[in-house]
């Protein structure tokens, strides 16, 4: 009876460890879907659990950086700088062939002026584009169309202008009748229509980084 009594004892203290290891999976089960889960589950997997990029880029902007009122005023002298510079080239070749036009071929002031326009218009939209304004980065044809649309608007102006001169100024050489022409519409037509239609190019996107 003492080895039945052993016996039963040991089954019973066998039962209870069974009921013990049950209760220690129970537990763990309801630990993994309790509260403290997703705890640990983002502890373990950082920053890949949330979904969420480490940075990310809130959108895209177009505008440039501020400028103050003095580096804008700078910038557009600089600009009108190398307009003029180009603008000047483009006068001494188109006082040549205006001189040579009258002088040497015998041609009327009103068609050497002409002829001077485009010679000098070749070279206007080449210095202006490489030079002066520096805006290669856009397609040279766009540019050229525009710039072509102001020639044939400016051309009339530019001759009536040198008319007016010529009547106005009669005892004056055509020659410096066509540089006063020129001058006068640079300032009010070519320089501001160049500036900002001709060849203003689009500003480039700027992204914005999230903060």
């Amino acid at each position: 009876m003492s080895d039945d009594a052993t016996s039963d004892g040991a089954m019973s203290d066998g039962a209870m460890s069974d009921g013990a290891m049950s209760d220690g999976a129970m537990s763990c089960r309801n630990t993994g879907t309790g509260a403290d889960a997703p705890q640990r589950n983002d502890l373990q997997l950082g920053p890949l659990a949330s979904g969420e990029p480490r940075s990310r880029i809130m959108g895209v902007s177009q505008t440039q950086p501020t400028w103050s009122t003095r580096s804008r005023i700078a910038f557009q002298a600089l600009r009108f700088g190398r307009s003029l510079i180009v603008g000047c080239g483009g006068t001494a070749l188109d006082l040549a062939v205006l001189t040579l036009s009258i002088r040497v071929f015998g041609l009327g002031p009103t068609w050497g002026r002409a002829i001077g326009l485009l010679v000098g218009g070749v070279v206007l939209f080449l210095g202006s584009r490489s030079f002066a304004f520096r805006a290669e980065s856009e397609s040279a044809v766009a540019q050229a169309r525009r710039f072509v649309i102001s020639e044939l608007i400016a051309f009339p102006l530019n001759i009536s202008t040198f008319k007016l001169l010529i009547w106005l100024l009669p005892q004056v050489a055509p020659e410096l009748l066509g540089l006063l022409a020129n001058f006068v519409l640079f300032v009010t037509y070519y320089y501001p229509v160049r500036n900002w239609l001709v060849f203003n190019t689009k500003q480039a996107l700027v992204a914005q980084p999230a903060t």
